[in-house]
This record gives structure tokens, sequence and C-alpha cells, in this order.
């Protein structure tokens, strides 16, 4: 786990999800490759029948490893994947806070409508 998202609650969330969080979209895609954000260990590739591929994995890295061999796509390479800056933490947070909102959303959007 990303040391500087160890207490983050987003993060931790994210992490302990058993499935991929509701609303999550797939990789954004660039001309150097797919970004992988900071701490991600979930792949988001498109798959069959609109789905994303989910599959979960210990580390950055080894999602990385995971989309390049997998799915056959390149990876953007990350300026930030040692010791990021303040201004970059924080822009990852937000991320990861706008996915579980999203993610509380769509569930308490579904539990009303059962």
């Amino acid at each position: 786990m990303a040391a500087t998202l160890r207490n983050f609650e987003p993060y931790i969330r994210y992490c302990r999800f058993l499935v991929m969080p509701r609303g999550a979209e797939e990789f954004t895609d660039t001309d150097d490759g797919v970004v992988i954000e900071y701490g991600e260990i979930r792949c988001r590739v498109m798959g069959h029948g609109g789905v994303l591929c989910g599959h979960k994995v210990g580390t950055r890295g080894a999602l990385v490893t995971h989309v390049i061999k997998q799915h056959g796509l390149e990876v953007a390479h990350s300026d930030n994947e040692g010791r990021p800056s303040n201004i970059y933490l924080r822009e990852v947070k937000e991320w990861y806070t706008n996915m579980m909102m999203e993610h509380d959303r769509q569930v308490a959007a579904e539990t009303r409508a059962a």
C-alpha cells in the first residue's frame, strides 16, 4: 500500500472492497498509454460487455504488469512513483475521494430504488 495514503479513509475503503467501486471509470488513455493512479491496485480496463476488468493486485507495480501482460496496453510513465509531491498527493487523494463518493451515491440511489 502506498505509504502516503495508508491512513487516508477513501483509499482504505477502496483497498478493502472485494469488487470494483460502483461508478469507477476506465483508465484514462493518453498518447503515452493508460494512466494508472498512485497506489491503484484494481484494473480499470474495459472488458467484454462494457464491464471493467476489476482484477485486484497488491501494488501499483503489479497492476502495471497486469495491464501490460494481460491486456496488451502501454502504461504512461509516472513522474511521481517514488516519493510524490504534496501537490500530486492532494490530486490523488481528491481522485480517491471522488471515486468513493460516486460509489456511495450510486449505492444510496440503488437502496432508495429497492
